[in-house]
């Protein structure tokens, strides 16, 4: 994937998702994702928009940066055909604001590859593939300047072969085989990820989803940065907290009604009326959509310490 110079403006493609707005000339833009926060109570609504949070971490002078933690801990792909050998591969970028000359341009990217019929097992299907962004980079936080972040997620299957084995080098001992193996770009610069990328790239073969590379703010102060202070501007605002991210044409789906997530068995459920009846049929067993976590601590990144270790 590419890295595009500037972020898109989050508050604009929600506005026109919200109101059913489709950008001209772009004719898969149904199928680009989206990213919504999960509400941390029950509501009528599962998910709300960035623009609509307000900032939990103020920032300041002294502490104007941020660490940021990601973990994935939910993940769903509708049931497509597969070949019985092939690799997935999903890809995490985080980085700075590209926009701001003065901004070191360091990316934090997660390279995971995966067997894609483990995405389809019954008995693995949903599950949390251990994509966390504490084991990629090794316990390191991924450090964001002035508190103003940039992320895109892309999965994508690969061709099958043997380079994309040793690339990501899965344990051969049963006993503790893994079904993700990661591999972690911590503060890399844009020449060294391109590249890294190029090699992971060469064996693509289909991109199942991608997401635009949205530009959002992680403390008060940076959203206020990125609005000039202005309340006729918008800006989409990552709390520490639980973000549901699904193709832009299934936002009706997600939008009404009440649903859970179980963590516990990596999947999005209906809410049912008997809260212990097991679900038979599952709605959202059809979609793609991906749930993380995101934990977040201002900072000053001159100190440099480790907030997660």
């Amino acid at each position: 994937m590419q890295q595009n110079n500037n972020a898109l403006d989050y508050g604009t493609i929600v506005r026109n998702l919200e109101n059913g707005i489709t950008l001209r000339g772009d004719s898969d833009e149904g199928k680009q994702f989206i990213i919504y926060r999960i509400n941390d109570k029950k509501s009528d609504n599962i998910i709300k928009s960035l623009v609509s949070q307000e900032a939990e971490i103020e920032g300041s002078d002294n502490k104007p940066d941020a660490f940021v933690d990601i973990e994935l801990v939910a993940f769903n792909i509708a049931n497509r055909k597969i070949g019985r050998n092939e690799k997935g591969t999903m890809q995490i970028i985080l980085g700075g604001d590209d926009s701001d000359p003065e901004v070191d341009k360091a990316l934090w990217v997660i390279n995971a590859g995966f067997e894609m019929k483990d995405l389809f097992d019954k008995e693995k299907k949903g599950n949390n593939l251990g994509i966390d962004g504490k084991m990629a980079f090794k316990n390191k936080p991924i450090e964001i300047k002035d508190g103003i972040a940039t992320i895109s997620f892309n999965l994508f299957t690969n061709k099958n072969n043997n380079v994309w084995r040793k690339i990501f080098r899965f344990s051969q001992n049963s006993n503790i085989k893994k079904l993700t193996s990661l591999i972690g770009l911590p503060g890399v610069t844009h020449d060294i990820f391109k590249v890294v990328n190029n090699v992971v790239n060469k064996f693509k073969k289909e991109d199942i989803f991608k997401s635009k590379h949205f530009k959002f703010a992680l403390t008060e102060r940076a959203k206020k940065a990125l609005t000039n202070n202005n309340e006729s501007t918008k800006v989409g605002v990552l709390n520490p907290g639980f973000y549901l991210m699904f193709k832009k044409e299934d936002y009706s789906k997600f939008s009404e009604g009440n649903v859970l997530v179980d963590i516990t068995t990596g999947k999005i459920e209906p809410t049912l009326e008997d809260s212990d009846a097991p679900v038979i049929d599952n709605p959202f067993d059809e979609l793609d959509y991906t749930v993380f976590r995101i934990n977040a601590k201002e900072t000053n990144l001159k100190n440099n310490y480790n907030v997660f270790a």
